[in-house]
């Protein structure tokens, strides 16, 4: 879907507890085929999405609940 509706002008915005979701990591490497610019919210050390993201926000707690809750601090505010 990304690589149809996706534009090289568009944003991408991920989430990932672990920061390795094999989802995502997936849809990453799409978005940068395609040129998007890409931020990820992510947990843990920010796994192998860390090094894919453009701009990364790391909640480095080592617990998949806080890093979730992190996550929607930062989707509410």
């Amino acid at each position: 879907m990304l690589s149809t509706l996706g534009r090289k002008e568009d944003v991408l915005i991920v989430l990932s507890g672990s920061g390795n979701s094999e989802n995502i990591i997936q849809v990453l490497k799409e978005a940068k085929n395609i040129g998007l610019k890409i931020y990820a919210l992510l947990g843990y050390d920010g796994g192998k999405c860390m090094n894919l993201a453009d701009q990364v926000i790391n909640f480095k707690a080592n617990d998949i609940q806080v890093s979730e809750d992190f996550q929607m601090i930062i989707g509410h505010i």
